[in-house]
């Protein structure tokens, strides 16, 4: 099978934080016989080519820099999508005209454009539903015109939660087959390898969170819950230190100054720890180190720090936003608190300080969950039989 991917984010030699999950999907399809290259967008800037062909991890990839109008307003989000259906077909048509499927990541963009390259290749279209597109992107689509022109397009959508998969078949009314498929997350078969823990005589609170786009301690969106986190520790962070706990806090934007003032502000600075953003190696490393992960989102499809914490037999405290509850079993392999709820999330913090045996004990439960019903494993194969169930399905002449 000769697949086309196109990706919302790709790494290569230089930047190999992003895209972690796709490099995966695309060397798992790889391995097992399938011709597979892979695309994906950047915004154009002078001195940037316009295509760039490399190879990473044997992997055929195409940068396309395009540009891009950086104003998040329905016209210029509409233009930009414009450019990379367009522009990037000019560019790509000739690469394309062999495939036998198009699969697409983040349904509200590329899932768009994927569209537009499907229907004239005739052939059928694959797109996956990773979280926030669905959850803020879909219903800014659905306003506009042409939004279920452009859905016609697709002739399935993965989905990475039940959550997700529900939100969704409410928009699109049953037109288009969905499936929930866990993306899942690589398992030791070492437990002695996993069961590393905190510093010794203190419990060790880890949130990866950081902030999403323009996200910030003081923004209402707040997606990923670091307000509702900063809140929790600031209310109990006196009797978190008679505990000794410690609170390292991580991931995209973390650096900006408003954390750091916020950690300056408390009774207990000394408690917190800001990582900044990082590598997956490095919050891999971050959470062996850990002893209780934190995912206090607001909105969410399935965090991917869910499943690598329960692979290093990590309890988890999470919120009930999107596909966390169809992981964390409730005060078996972790809590569930109500998104949002400070008082909620507060009381959790001090209990899990107290019984550090307690932690591990329902973290191994969690890496034996994850072994059991989310191991990545399994995940090149529900792939591959959704996509021959769409190819048995689909008729290029309906297409218009």
């Amino acid at each position: 099978m000769k697949i086309f991917f196109l990706a919302n984010s790709f790494p290569n030699n230089d930047n190999q934080r992003t895209g972690v999950y796709n490099v995966r999907i695309v060397k798992q399809l790889s391995e097992n016989g399938n011709d597979i290259f892979v695309g994906f967008f950047r915004a154009w800037k002078p001195g940037r080519p316009l295509i760039v062909h490399y190879n990473f991890e044997g992997i055929d990839v195409y940068q396309l820099s395009l540009p891009y109008i950086p104003f998040n307003k329905s016209f210029f989000f509409r233009f930009n999508i414009w450019i990379c259906k367009y522009v990037g077909w000019a560019l790509l048509k000739n690469k394309l005209k062999d495939i036998n499927i198009i699969h697409s990541v983040d349904l509200v963009t590329n899932g768009i454009i994927a569209g537009y390259y499907a229907k004239n290749l005739r052939v059928p279209h694959v797109a996956q539903g990773i979280g926030s597109d669905i959850n803020y992107g879909l219903n800014r689509i659905k306003r506009g015109r042409g939004f279920v022109k452009e859905m016609m397009y697709v002739n399935g959508i993965i989905t990475n939660s039940l959550a997700l998969e529900n939100r969704l078949e409410g928009v699109i009314n049953g037109s288009i087959p969905i499936k929930t498929i866990y993306r899942g997350v690589n398992i030791s078969n070492s437990v002695e390898n996993v069961h590393k823990n905190g510093e010794e005589g203190g419990t060790i609170f880890l949130f990866l969170g950081g902030f999403a786009g323009g996200d910030d301690l003081d923004t209402p969106k707040d997606t990923k819950g670091a307000g509702t986190l900063t809140k929790a520790w600031e209310m109990s962070e006196e009797r978190l230190r008679e505990l000794n706990a410690f609170l390292y806090f991580g991931g995209p934007g973390t650096n900006r100054g408003g954390l750091t003032r916020w950690r300056d502000r408390l009774k207990c600075p000394e408690l917190v720890n800001i990582l900044g953003e990082l590598s997956h190696k490095e919050a891999m490393e971050a959470i062996r180190k850990a002893d209780v992960v934190v995912i206090p989102s607001m909105n969410e499809g399935l965090p991917n720090v869910l499943l690598e914490s329960y692979a290093s037999s990590k309890l988890v405290i999470g919120s009930n936003a999107g596909g966390i509850p169809e992981v964390i079993l409730n005060g078996i392999t972790g809590y569930i608190f109500e998104r949002g709820n400070i008082d909620q999330l507060s009381e959790l913090l001090i209990g899990c300080s107290r019984d550090k045996d307690l932690n591990n004990f329902m973290g191994s439960k969690g890496y034996i969950r994850v072994k059991e019903h989310f191991n990545a494993r399994d995940y090149y194969r529900q792939i591959i039989n959704f996509y021959e169930t769409v190819l048995l399905n689909f008729d290029k002449s309906q297409i218009n």
